[in-house]
């Protein structure tokens, strides 16, 4: 959905934010180790509220479900506010989608996530940011021919810290420590997705660490690069590039591809709008390959008067 956020911010932020060089680039590039289906990308690092300006609704959905490798239905619906002014932001949003379990008692099996959470960030300088991001997720797993217990939950709560820099007028890093303090515990029938531990116990999560870059050389492309799980903490490590043209008002076109391990490759191509008004931007965003399995999705952004 960065393709909604780019569209509909890249013609006003270099104004509203006079004190970031080149502010397209910085906005664009605070979406390292963005997921293609958030609409709006400064969710991806908690730093990125910090140099919003004004206030933006933002909306996804899948209207066409992918197939995992496992035969699974794959999908994302995502929805968001955020807001900024004068160096401060903030950011509420909310997530749930279906994939394969990842350690489950039940190899293959279908699980659900749904996650909401709430997010801070703040200046440091006329070109820093610093974010901080308060989450909670729910995994639940069927479990066919249990009794009493269908399904199994999980259930997280987590704290995730964000930096996002400019290294000059049109390039930008930015940094996320996820799961800083993350607690897990299982429900009452025991673990859907066990990362240790039983029913019943509070198990505390393993830091992982992200990073990116983002690079501006003209005002018409932006190419970003990140990497996730940098030391492998838990054993998912993946590795992105995407790039996004803008060719001329009112289109936005965006193309990227992934890596992961244990999951396979994804690639995804997707076409923004910016409607008449300059408030409002819808995109479509097709991911295939073997980690999003032919998702199609929907977006539509609005950037407050």
């Amino acid at each position: 959905m960065g393709l909604a956020w780019a569209w509909a911010t890249a013609g006003t932020l270099a104004e509203q934010s006079p004190r970031v060089p080149e502010a397209t680039a910085l906005f664009e590039g605070m979406a390292t180790t963005a997921a293609p289906d958030e609409p709006l990308r400064i969710f991806s690092n908690p730093a990125g509220p910090a140099f919003l300006e004004g206030m933006r609704w933002g909306v996804s959905a899948t209207v066409g479900s992918g197939e995992t490798a496992r035969r699974n239905p794959a999908y994302v619906h995502a929805a968001g506010i955020a807001q900024g002014r004068d160096g401060e932001g903030w950011a509420l949003w909310a997530k749930s989608g279906g994939r394969d379990a990842e350690v489950s008692l039940a190899p293959g099996a279908p699980a659900s996530e749904l996650a909401a959470g709430y997010t801070y960030a703040v200046t440091m300088s006329h070109s820093t940011g610093l974010g901080l991001d308060v989450h909670y997720r729910r995994v639940r797993v069927p479990l066919p021919g249990e009794r009493g217990y269908p399904t199994r939950d999980d259930h997280y709560l987590g704290v995730d810290v964000g930096l996002v820099s400019a290294l000059g007028d049109q390039l930008v890093a930015g940094l996320s420590v996820r799961r800083v303090l993350e607690v897990w515990q299982a429900g009452p029938g025991g673990p859907a997705e066990s990362p240790g531990g039983s029913a019943g116990r509070i198990v505390l999560l393993t830091p992982t660490f992200h990073a990116g870059l983002g690079y501006q050389p003209n005002p018409y492309l932006i190419v970003e690069a990140d990497a996730s799980d940098l030391f492998n903490s838990t054993g998912h490590r993946a590795a992105r590039g995407e790039v996004r043209l803008y060719p001329g008002r009112p289109v936005a076109l965006r193309l990227g591809v992934e890596a992961a391990s244990g999951s396979g490759t994804g690639w995804l191509a997707g076409l923004g709008v910016r409607m008449p008004g300059g408030n409002w931007a819808i995109s479509y965003t097709y991911m295939g390959g073997e980690i999003y399995g032919g998702i199609h999705q929907l977006g539509l952004m609005t950037a407050a008067p």
